[in-house]
């Protein structure tokens, strides 16, 4: 509950221009959220709910994994939900992410289930996220103030999408030239 009133608090910050640094914005922005409040923590709510069961129905996929050629698929998945869920997370990533974070979820569920129809192939795309991931942490790491660098990690987030699930549908035009791409603007500033 409280994870969802701060995520709906910072859209109406946002929305509201940032935060108030004076009498005049304060009492605007006090309105704004005595106004838009109550419907946007319902929305923040109900939509945090359907991405919660996409993450029962993805852990109990992923607890059918469990013999040693799902070892390297294992340490990804699970790399990647403490990624997307944590707590605080939907403060974190704000109410414009929380139907992309569901999505995430279901195709990880998709993923696993259709994995053992071609085993190379879900190797082979794991091999390309790992690479930009480890590209992306390289230029983090050098460049920690990048703000794009965050537009990269959800690049990569939908590029998963494209790769394992693409029955699920990602959002707008991913591929892997697409995030190196950006990620070399990145570096080049």
């Amino acid at each position: 509950v409280e994870d969802c009133l701060g995520c709906a608090l910072g859209e109406i910050v946002a929305a509201s221009g940032g935060p108030a640094w004076d009498a005049v914005r304060f009492d605007q922005l006090l309105n704004d959220a005595r106004d838009e409040l109550h419907p946007l923590v319902t929305r923040v709510a109900q939509e945090s709910l359907e991405l919660f069961y996409a993450l029962a129905e993805a852990e109990w996929a992923f607890n059918q994994l469990d013999d040693e050629r799902d070892a390297e698929v294992i340490a990804d998945i699970g790399g990647q939900v403490a990624s997307l869920v944590y707590p605080g997370f939907l403060t974190g990533i704000g109410s414009e992410r929380v139907a992309d974070v569901h999505r995430y979820l279901q195709a990880i569920t998709y993923r696993i289930e259709r994995r053992p129809e071609d085993l190379s192939r879900d190797a082979a795309n794991m091999a390309v996220i790992h690479q930009l991931e480890a590209e992306l942490d390289r230029i983090s790491a050098a460049l920690p103030d990048e703000v794009r660098l965050l537009d990269a990690a959800w690049l990569i987030q939908e590029l998963r999408v494209s790769l394992f699930a693409q029955s699920i549908g990602a959002k707008g035009k991913v591929s892997a030239v697409r995030v190196r791409r950006l990620l070399d603007d990145i570096e080049m500033g």
